[in-house]
């Protein structure tokens, strides 16, 4: 499978690259597109469906282009996978319950293909990530690799959109559903946020805001470690939005040793509870995760090393990292993804994203939703 990453600064110069591409002999049928806000993505559907080659992409804080991180751009990722390897659907989600929606694209899935594997993006802001996937897995009623995110916009924090040919949603979810027995997806993501040593409890939670901890009003423990929190939340400037969000996650512990970060993106006085970037269950464990260091950067391009020497030749790599990251790290993220891509040197977009999707592991089955993580795809066909 050949596949092209493209930039571009505005709908002609899509146009432009594409027509290059045409006559040189190249028929893309699926492209991969990740769009500033700023930019018009609403003309991308109408773009692509003329030139009969199917659309899955979103808004992002961020876009990621081969070795760069770019802003203001278009990321693309142009593929010419044979059209019966896979399946573009977008769903809505009904009066923001994505539960229908999400548990429709997994029963989708395994009847578009014995062994299937999604990449989905999705549109909301107020979108639960945990329950986006977990419902997904309801709907296979079986392990698949399952990646994506979910959108961003910039850092207004306002609305988000995932797209496709068949139009633009700011409240649904755009996926391709990939033959897996045809085109491998392999993929791993890593946070390396440090846990303090306490374990804690979850006593009281509804969705993904946590009231209780240890019996405790949540707010009272959480700056026990931490601190007061302010309330500045200008993200352009630096703010505690987004601080607070990047480096004091809660490490949820899964059962069988796997375990999730969920950012705590900001409290409620009144309540003394803590709003997370994902929801989480009454009862589960957690322990509290310190400001992390520049060796997390180091840290991530060798765990996605590893993957590299298990999988050896691929044919693209999609990367969602947490907006939070950007923030924390600054410049030296741009030496992450430089080395990344430089582990394959094959076409590579991505963007800075509100939530990730993908596996904890190397072997592709324990896909989770994920905060404050780099996660990364590969799409290869065998």
């Amino acid at each position: 499978m050949k596949t092209i990453s493209l930039t571009a600064s505005s709908i002609e110069h899509i146009k432009q690259q594409l027509d290059q591409q045409l006559a040189s002999g190249y028929q893309p049928t699926v492209a991969m597109v990740f769009s500033a806000p700023e930019l018009p993505y609403q003309e991308l559907p109408a773009l692509f469906k003329n030139y009969n080659i199917a659309l899955i992409g979103c808004t992002t804080m961020r876009e990621i282009s081969n070795s760069e991180i770019t802003s203001n751009s278009f990321s693309v990722l142009l593929m010419d996978m044979k059209k019966e390897y896979f399946e573009v659907c977008q769903l809505a989600y009904e009066t923001e319950d994505i539960a229908t929606a999400a548990k429709a694209l997994g029963q989708r899935a395994i009847q578009a293909f014995d062994r299937p594997g999604i990449i989905l993006y999705s549109g909301g802001m107020s979108v639960d990530g945990e329950k986006l996937v977990n419902e997904i897995k309801k709907g296979t009623d079986t392990r698949i690799p399952l990646y994506g995110g979910l959108a961003g916009d910039g850092t207004r924090f306002e609305t988000t959109y995932c797209f496709s040919q068949e139009g633009v949603s700011n409240m649904g979810l755009a996926a391709i559903i990939i033959d897996t027995d045809k085109i491998r997806l392999s993929g791993l993501s890593y946070s390396g946020w440090k846990e303090l040593g306490a374990t804690h409890k979850i006593t009281k939670a509804i969705g993904n805001v946590v009231y209780e901890i240890n019996n405790k009003p949540a707010l009272e423990e959480f700056e026990k470690y931490f601190g007061k929190l302010r309330y500045n939340l200008s993200v352009e400037e630096g703010g505690e939005f987004e601080v607070i969000a990047g480096q004091f996650p809660l490490k949820i512990l899964k059962q069988q040793g796997a375990s999730v970060l969920r950012s705590v993106m900001i409290s409620d006085t009144k309540t003394q509870s803590l709003v997370l970037a994902g929801s989480v269950q009454e009862g589960e464990t957690f322990q509290f995760c310190t400001s992390p260091s520049f060796e997390v950067v180091d840290k991530t391009i060798d765990k996605i090393g590893k993957l590299k020497n298990k999988l050896g030749d691929i044919d693209a790599v999609v990367m969602i990292s947490c907006a939070a990251r950007l923030s924390v790290f600054g410049p030296m993220l741009e030496d992450e993804i430089s080395e990344i891509y430089n582990l394959w040197k094959q076409p590579m977009i991505g963007y800075f994203s509100y939530g990730e999707i993908g596996n904890t592991d190397l072997q592709n089955s324990n896909c989770e939703f994920h905060n404050v993580t780099c996660s990364l795809v590969t799409i290869t066909e065998k």
